[in-house]
């Protein structure tokens, strides 16, 4: 009983976080569920990098179809997320939740390419779990006072981030883009794209924000589109595909993440990988026959317009390209693609080594920049986790 009710509880406080960070994105606790629209973030991830190998005007076709029926979508979600606590009444509400998360992961994975495999092997194997305890034990491990006992424990510790921390995923949706691409040119001067999977391990830090830094105007959303203002959300929408408009929206949320160091670290990093891949440093661990071992990730933006470098020949340079696009309700415009760093591969001077940053610095990095401005929600009073917990952990 002991082991099922805190199996359940960290999952359910992963749900219900999500539920309650929507809940204060707008101004009333279902704005989320009505104001939102999903079928922009189908739109953002494939100009991110998601399911490229279809052609856009059949995934157009995904996004009209999403768009006709996001509303119940959200619902439904939202519903789940908000119910999740129920999960400990009966153990058929536990496999009827589980499955319903499971499902839910699976559907998020096909619009946007954001894989939660790992949530979803855990709801799975908690519905095999369940089904496999013992009916004295089920007795024990479900009803109404284990259900109230973990929306206790939830408040007094996850929910005040002791104990674990669960992630508050709670965002408006935009059709607005902003992102670093990477390039290399070959020997033969072939151009290649520099997919987040080919960076692996750090396949989730190219799949998000990284290289904000170069970024050359201010930035007002974060990865796909994302915004947590409901002003700045309209401001988007109002500007539509409007360089100008989409300014004056910079002006009043647009935050400038510049950095000289960790522009010139991300620099010698690429510098010295390229170096070493071009001295013939093998970039695996396993071989090719055993790869399929490896965990998959959980951000596919593996695809572009250009063919993927796959180690077809050594680079002599590389190149990041800031690019935004806009969806208008029906194309996906480019309104700006800049090249904001170029540099060649010496192979006589390579830098010194240097480490990548992992995903949550560069999110506290911005985290620090948005404060007050992409990010301003009201939270939870007494210790409670808010919609900027992420800013006053920084600037705690």
């Amino acid at each position: 009983p002991v082991l099922i009710f805190f199996l359940l509880s960290v999952q359910i406080s992963h749900y219900l976080i999500t539920a309650l960070a929507k809940c204060f994105l707008g101004p009333k606790w279902y704005s989320w569920v009505t104001d939102n629209r999903l079928h922009h973030i189908a739109a953002s991830a494939y100009s991110w990098g998601w399911a490229r190998f279809i052609p856009w005007d059949k995934w157009k076709q995904v996004i009209f179809v999403t768009k006709k029926i996001e509303k119940p979508l959200q619902l439904m979600a939202f519903t789940i997320e908000l119910l999740s606590p129920l999960a400990l009444l009966h153990p058929y509400l536990a496999i009827s939740l589980c499955i319903a998360w499971a499902g839910f992961h699976f559907g998020v994975f096909c619009l946007s390419g954001l894989l939660f495999w790992d949530w979803i092997l855990t709801d799975l194997a908690i519905v095999f779990f369940i089904t496999q305890l013992p009916d004295s034990v089920t007795l024990q491990s479900f009803g109404l006072w284990p259900c109230l006992v973990s929306l206790a424990f939830l408040a007094l510790f996850p929910l005040r981030h002791k104990l674990w921390k669960p992630m508050p995923l709670g965002w408006f949706d935009t059709p607005f883009t902003q992102r670093i691409h990477w390039r290399v040119k070959g020997e033969s001067g072939q151009e290649y794209g520099l997919y987040n999977n080919f960076m692996c391990p750090h396949e989730r830090l190219y799949g998000k924000v990284n290289a904000c830094f170069f970024a050359p105007v201010p930035v007002i959303t974060y990865h796909l589109g994302e915004v947590w203002k409901p002003q700045l959300r309209e401001a988007i929408y109002s500007a539509g595909p409007n360089l100008e408009a989409l300014d004056k929206v910079r002006v009043q949320f647009g935050i400038s993440p510049k950095c000289v160091h960790r522009s010139k670290r991300h620099q010698n990093y690429l510098h010295r990988f390229f170096y070493e891949l071009n001295l013939g440093k093998q970039k695996y661990v396993l071989p090719k026959m055993l790869r399929w071992l490896k965990a998959p990730g959980d951000q596919l933006f593996y695809w572009g317009e250009i063919q993927s470098f796959r180690l077809q020949e050594k680079v002599t340079e590389v190149s990041l390209v800031y690019r935004e696009e806009y969806f208008d309700g029906k194309e996906l415009l480019r309104l700006r693609e800049e090249t904001v760093l170029q540099f060649n591969i010496d192979m006589d001077n390579p830098p010194l080594a240097e480490t990548e940053p992992s995903p949550k610095e560069i999110d506290d990095f911005l985290l620090g920049h948005a404060a007050g401005r992409l990010i301003d929600l009201p939270g939870f009073n007494g210790g409670y986790v808010q919609g900027d917990d992420g800013k006053k952990a920084i600037l705690a």
